[in-house]
This record gives C-alpha cells, sequence and structure tokens, in this order.
C-alpha cells in the first residue's frame, strides 16, 4: 500500500470550496470552506474560514468557525474565533481564543462537559461558563422551554 503524499496549500494559494483528504493536510495560504481530513496543520501564515473536521488538528495560525477533532493542539501564535468541538485539547500560553467549547465524551460516559471560553492574551480568562448534564435532564429542561 502506498503511503500518502502531503497536500499542501502554499503561503500564496486562496482556495475557497471543499477539501478532503485521509492524508496529511498543510494550510500555509488562505481556506473559505470545509476542510476534512485526518490530520490537518494550520501553519502560522495560514488562514481558514469555515468548517474543520479532522481527527487531529494543529492550530498554528488564524481560524475563524466550527471545528470538529478527536485531538486538537493550538500553538502560541495562534489565534481562534469559533465554535470548538474536542475529546483531547492542548493550548500553549498566549494563544489567543475565543469561542464555545464542548467536550466530545465517550458513548460510555453518560455525562457530558459544555463550557464556553472567551480568552485573549495567554492563559487569561475573560470569561467561562461550567455546565455538566447527562442527557436525560438535558431533555426535560428543553422541554419546559
Amino acid at each position: 500500500m502506498a503511503k500518502n503524499s502531503p497536500t499542501i496549500l502554499a503561503q500564496d494559494l486562496n482556495f475557497e470550496g471543499e477539501i478532503s483528504s485521509t492524508g496529511l493536510i498543510e494550510i500555509q495560504g488562505n481556506v473559505n470552506g470545509t476542510i476534512k481530513g485526518n490530520n490537518v496543520t494550520l501553519r502560522e501564515s495560514g488562514k481558514i474560514e469555515g468548517t474543520v473536521i479532522a481527527d487531529h488538528l494543529n492550530i498554528k495560525g488564524k481560524f475563524e468557525g466550527s471545528i470538529k477533532a478527536n485531538k486538537i493542539t493550538i500553538s502560541s501564535k495562534a489565534s481562534i474565533i469559533g465554535n470548538i468541538e474536542y475529546e483531547l485539547l492542548s493550548v500553549e500560553d498566549g494563544a489567543s481564543i475565543d469561542g464555545q467549547f464542548k467536550k466530545i465524551c465517550n458513548k460510555n460516559n453518560k455525562k457530558k462537559e459544555a463550557w464556553s471560553l472567551a480568552a485573549k492574551s495567554g492563559s487569561k480568562i475573560l470569561s467561562t461558563t461550567l455546565l455538566l448534564y447527562d442527557s436525560q435532564r438535558l431533555q426535560k429542561l428543553h422541554s419546559r422551554e
């Protein structure tokens, strides 16, 4: 079986549309659209506006939109605005994040964590809300509205 070569979108490239790959996708330019892949890296020079669905996502550049990934690594130079769903999350000091976070839980675990975080300049948190709930309780809350 042949090894997949990485898909690299160069720094001078502006792309609009959908990208899908089973290999490594490396973004150095600008993407406006949807990216689906096993391993996606947004370099410092790169910018994504849209949606990323990945097994592993490494963010070093600017992102605006929604993310759903099993493992997310956010570097100190990253700037993120949007909704983030994750199973494992790593954030370096210095990252700029303004968004909603939702932990993807194992199906065997009925409890879920959802938290909203608006953060700027390192690990200084401007606002945080933490909610713990199970699916039955959430359904009851929604039925009261």
